[in-house]
């Protein structure tokens, strides 16, 4: 009779179990479920045709997306960074909201939001007016930014990695690019270098030094010129009109490279050395800017560096036979 009395009490509490874990536990979120975040803005960023950024001490900076490319329009007119302003509208578009901070905050200054530091306003495509994110400081842990938009009252975070995405300069969103050519297309090469002049022609894949002999020219060396010029950025503009060039060594350049495309002509000039870097300028274009000392040293072609070294053109994996005479 006591086993019976005690199979049934072990058999009321399992129902009581089973009965407390369906109706209770399984209606509770799992604990290690993470939270979802919203978003700050219900946007694609291919839809984003212009952004703004206004920072609180600065100059102010405006992009739009015109026939499929960015260009900056303010504070001048110019191509954009294609990079750094898709990154911009894409980090826009997904933009978390990490946790909101105040609903209805008394004191925007305290966030670093009266004033902001920064107005970033994007445009979307087919709609009219202009949307806002306003940027304030670092929480104390540097992990987050305060940030709000001028639409809600709430304070909320986002990733202060952000910031360096956010925060852009006109010279920032500007393309850098120092000389703009099509390298695939290039088809010969013009390097003045101390005076004298060495020029070199593309017959397929092979080079060839036609002045001032004409002579084998090195592979290596002539598409290191192009490589590097096409991979080159500026450091920073010192000038919007090339007005002083003795100022610059610009006067008598100590190098200048023209790439050849057909009857097309991109000529790059190279001036003075100041401290680690070498002014410059792309003879197209009015603007004097600087490149790494280390890029001029490695655009210095001259005719004995571009001249081909090899004594014979065969190579051994096209070689088929070897002979050897003595005597």
């Amino acid at each position: 009779m006591r086993g019976l009395k005690s199979t049934i009490a072990l058999l009321v509490i399992l129902i009581g179990l089973v009965a407390y874990i369906f109706f209770v536990e399984r209606k509770k979120p799992a604990a290690d479920a993470p939270a979802v975040k919203s978003k700050a803005f219900a946007v694609d960023a291919d839809q984003i045709e212009e952004i703004q950024i206004k920072p609180a001490a600065g100059e102010a900076s405006r992009v739009q997306k015109i026939n499929g490319t960015w260009q900056l329009v303010e504070p001048e007119k110019t191509q954009a960074d294609q990079g750094q302003v898709t990154n911009a509208a894409s980090s826009l578009a997904a933009l978390d909201i990490n946790r909101v901070v105040d609903d209805n905050p008394s004191d925007l200054a305290q966030y670093g939001l009266n004033p902001p530091k920064a107005d970033i306003a994007f445009k979307v495509k087919g709609k009219s007016g202009l949307q806002h994110l306003l940027l304030g400081e670092k929480t104390p842990t540097s992990g987050d930014m305060y940030a709000k938009t001028p639409d809600q009252k709430r304070v909320f975070m986002i990733a202060a990695y952000l910031e360096n995405t956010f925060e852009r300069t006109p010279f920032d969103l500007r393309d850098k690019a120092v000389l703009k050519f099509d390298q695939s297309k290039a088809d010969g090469i013009e390097v003045v270098h101390d005076g004298m002049t060495t020029t070199l022609a593309k017959s397929g894949s092979d080079w060839t030094i036609t002045k001032p002999s004409k002579m084998r020219a090195d592979f290596a060396g002539a598409e290191a010129i192009l490589t590097g010029l096409s991979s080159a950025q500026m450091q920073k503009i010192v000038s919007n009109e090339a007005k002083d060039l003795r100022k610059y060594g610009l006067d008598k350049p100590q190098e200048t490279v023209t790439v050849l495309s057909g009857s097309t002509r991109a000529s790059f000039a190279i001036g003075s050395k100041e401290g680690e870097s070498n002014y410059a300028r792309d003879l197209s274009r009015p603007i004097i800017f600087t490149i790494p000392a280390t890029t001029a040293t490695d655009l210095e072609k001259d005719y004995a560096a571009l001249r081909s070294k090899d004594m014979f053109t065969g190579r051994s994996f096209n070689t088929a036979r070897v002979e050897l005479k003595r005597g």
